[in-house]
C-alpha cells in the first residue's frame, strides 16, 4: 500500500463520502478552472470539453470512496479528466500514430524564444494535429513522462517521444511554459456544467428527503408503539448500550457538520440579507428528533437509529441548499473586476 499524501481537502473529501453535496460543490471550486483546462487542451472543442468536465467529476464523486489518498486529490482527479479526454478521442477515431523522422515542421507556425507570449504560444498548440497536441499536454502541462504517456495513449514510448519531439520543433516553450504555467489556466467552464453535475450527482433532494423522513418518524413511532407492548427484559437493556455506543459518534460528526454549516451561513450576512425560512424546516426536524431520541433510549432499535440519521442528513441538505444559494447570489453581485 502507497504511502497517504498530505491532502489540504482532506475534510471536503471526508464530507463528500457521506453525501455533503455542498462539499461537492466546493471541491468542484477548487479545481474546476484546471480541469476544464485540460480538457480543452487535449480535445480542442470548449463544448466537448464542457462535457468531460462534467462526466469526470460526477464519476469522481460517485467513485470518492475509491480515493485512497496516497496520490494528492488534483492528481487523481485529473487522471480520470485525461481518461476521459482521451476516451473521447478514441471514440471520434484519432489515431495516435507512429511518426518517422521525415515529418518537418511548419515554418508557419514555429515561434522563436524571443517571440514568446501566452497567447502565441497558446495559438500555436491550437494549430498542432490532434496526436501532436495530446502528447505536448500531457508532457508539458500535466507532468507526464513519455512511458506514462505511452500507456494512457495506448502508443509506444517511441511514438510518444516522436509526436513530442515534432510537436516542440514548432512551439519552442518547456522553460517559458514552467515558467507561467499558471497563466495557462484561465479559461472557465459556464455555471450550467455544474447545475448539471449537482443534478446527476445528488441522490437525493430536499423536498423528497423531507417527505421520507416525516414518514420514516411516523412509521417508526408507530412499530415502537406495538413494540412497546411487549417486555424484553435484559435483552432490551443489552440493545441499548450496544445501540447507544455505536451511534454516538456517528451523531456527534453530523451535528459537527451542521454547526459548521450554520456558521458559514450566518458568515454571509455582511455580504447580503439572509432569509431565514429554512429555520422553520430545522426546528420541525429538531422536534421529531427529540421524540426519537426518548424513545431510543428506552427502547433502542435500528429503525430508530434510521430514523434519526436521516433526520440528519435532512438537516444538512436543507443547510447546503442555503449555502448554494447564498453563493449565488454573492456571486451575482460581486462587481466585475476592472480590465487590466
Amino acid at each position: 500500500m502507497g504511502k497517504e499524501v498530505h491532502n489540504i481537502h482532506r475534510d471536503l473529501i471526508d464530507r463528500c463520502l457521506v453525501g455533503d453535496t455542498y462539499a461537492y460543490r466546493q471541491l468542484y471550486m477548487a479545481y474546476k478552472n484546471a480541469m476544464f483546462n485540460t480538457c480543452i487542451r487535449i480535445v480542442k472543442d470548449f463544448n466537448d470539453a464542457e462535457d468531460i468536465l462534467q462526466d469526470s467529476f460526477v464519476s469522481a464523486f460517485k467513485n470518492i470512496s475509491s480515493y485512497k489518498g496516497d496520490a494528492t486529490f488534483g492528481a487523481w482527479l485529473k487522471r480520470i479528466v485525461i481518461n476521459k479526454s482521451i476516451n473521447f478521442l478514441n471514440k471520434n477515431k484519432i489515431d495516435f500514430v507512429e511518426i518517422g523522422d521525415n515529418v518537418e515542421a511548419s515554418e508557419e507556425h514555429t515561434i522563436e524564444p524571443d517571440q514568446l507570449t501566452i497567447d502565441r504560444v497558446k495559438a500555436a498548440i491550437e494549430q498542432l494535429p490532434t496526436g501532436y497536441r495530446s502528447v505536448l499536454s500531457l508532457y508539458l502541462f500535466e507532468g507526464y513522462d513519455h512511458s506514462e504517456i505511452a500507456s494512457i495513449l495506448s502508443i509506444s514510448e517511441s511514438a510518444s517521444k516522436s509526436q513530442y519531439s515534432s510537436a516542440k520543433s514548432k512551439v519552442n516553450l518547456k522553460d517559458f511554459v514552467d515558467k507561467n504555467r499558471p497563466l495557462f489556466d484561465d479559461m472557465e467552464p459556464s455555471d450550467s456544467v455544474w447545475t448539471e453535475i449537482e443534478k446527476r450527482a445528488s441522490k437525493k433532494s430536499y423536498h423528497w428527503l423531507w417527505k421520507v423522513a416525516a414518514i420514516s418518524f411516523f412509521c417508526t413511532t408507530l412499530f415502537l408503539f406495538f413494540a412497546n407492548q411487549v417486555d424484553r427484559g435484559e435483552e432490551l437493556i443489552s440493545q441499548k448500550e450496544k445501540i447507544s455506543s455505536d451511534f454516538v459518534d456517528i451523531e456527534s460528526f453530523y451535528f459537527q457538520m451542521i454547526s459548521e454549516k450554520k456558521t458559514l451561513i450566518q458568515s454571509y450576512a455582511d455580504e447580503t440579507e439572509l432569509d431565514y425560512g429554512y429555520e422553520q424546516d430545522l426546528q420541525n426536524l429538531d422536534a421529531m428528533y427529540e421524540v426519537l431520541k426518548d424513545e431510543l433510549k428506552t427502547n433502542p432499535s435500528k429503525k430508530v437509529v434510521d430514523a434519526l440519521l436521516l433526520n440528519l442528513v435532512v438537516r444538512i441538505d436543507i443547510l447546503n441548499k442555503e449555502l448554494a444559494q447564498l453563493d449565488d447570489n454573492t456571486a451575482k453581485h460581486k462587481p466585475e473586476a476592472a480590465a487590466i
